[in-house]
């Protein structure tokens, strides 16, 4: 079953979250018409534990300026929407507002991609362009996403339906951009009969996620396999910061967190997460490295 951006989100925010000595709190819209994007207060249905300070509301940060507990009504600072790089974002009647948030989804959204990015080039993406062979040429264009040529065949002619091994050839990652617009070709120089189908396997970097609808293998080419490797190397990013958050901390909370919680632990346990990323990082890239070995071939 394939893994969207929300669910991986999701994935992440309950495994950072599950172990934390105080949970976050959370109310919601109580408006029958939401929020707006450009709105500046807006009414609750519940504001007890929220005073000034961050509120998240889907992906968008918000710094509350005051809070009326009688009217349940939240005054948002005058830079306050879109707050922290987030983009300002209407909402509907009961969206679910976070209060203080420990780990912002907006926040979770950069670690996961930033992770993404950093496992190329160990993991990658793979994509297949194939085109027509004509003995009077011999150099194609290639896709601009193509990094690396993994395997070069040609289907035969006749019932075997055999794809033979291209074992002489040459990709040129800078080629002249007035003949071949993606600045990517290949050189063929070994005999394949004219009209035959020629099949270029590459690997590829892997793009970033934008919408949290958006298919985990479909965008970043990584096996499905791969997403709990990447949910650990989010998890460690997210966890590297805990303490420091926490070292000049100066409160009778901060204190008693302290002893079930001393500093140190989020990096103990962003340790433990790192090496799990890296232990399955390097089992997929073994895998990967056994569908598709090295292979040698002449460049003339």
């Amino acid at each position: 079953m394939s893994t969207t951006f929300g669910q991986l989100i999701d994935k992440v925010a309950f495994n950072i979250q599950s172990g934390a000595a105080a949970q976050e709190t959370a109310t919601w819209i109580n408006q029958a018409a939401g929020i707006t994007s450009s709105a500046t207060s807006f009414i609750v249905n519940e504001t007890n534990q929220m005073g000034r300070g961050l509120i998240e509301i889907g992906d968008e940060l918000i710094y509350v300026d005051k809070v009326d507990n009688l009217t349940k009504t939240v005054t948002v600072a005058p830079w306050g929407r879109g707050f922290r790089g987030t983009t300002a974002a209407s909402a509907a009647n009961n969206a679910k507002v976070v209060i203080a948030p420990m780990y912002p989804r907006a926040l979770i959204k950069q670690s996961i991609n930033d992770t993404i990015q950093a496992s190329y080039p160990e993991l990658f993406g793979v994509g297949t362009h194939t085109f027509s062979f004509n003995s009077a040429v011999t150099t194609y264009s290639l896709p601009a996403a193509a990094e690396y040529i993994l395997d070069v065949k040609w289907q035969t002619i006749g019932s075997t339906k055999e794809w033979l091994n291209v074992r002489r050839y040459d990709f040129d990652k800078v080629a002249n951009t007035t003949e071949f617009a993606n600045g990517k070709a290949i050189n063929i120089f070994d005999s394949i009969d004219p009209g035959r189908t020629v099949q270029v396997v590459y690997s590829k970097a892997p793009s970033s996620f934008t919408s949290d609808s958006d298919v985990f293998e479909t965008v970043t080419g990584f096996p499905s396999s791969a997403v709990d490797c990447i949910a650990y190397g989010a998890m460690a990013r997210l966890l590297m910061n805990v303490d420091a958050a926490r070292v000049n901390a100066q409160s009778v909370e901060a204190d008693m967190l302290d002893q079930s919680k001393p500093v140190g632990v989020g990096s103990s346990t962003a340790r433990f997460y790192l090496g799990l990323y890296t232990q399955r990082l390097q089992q997929e890239a073994a895998g990967l490295r056994d569908l598709y070995p090295p292979r040698l071939h002449y460049k003339r």
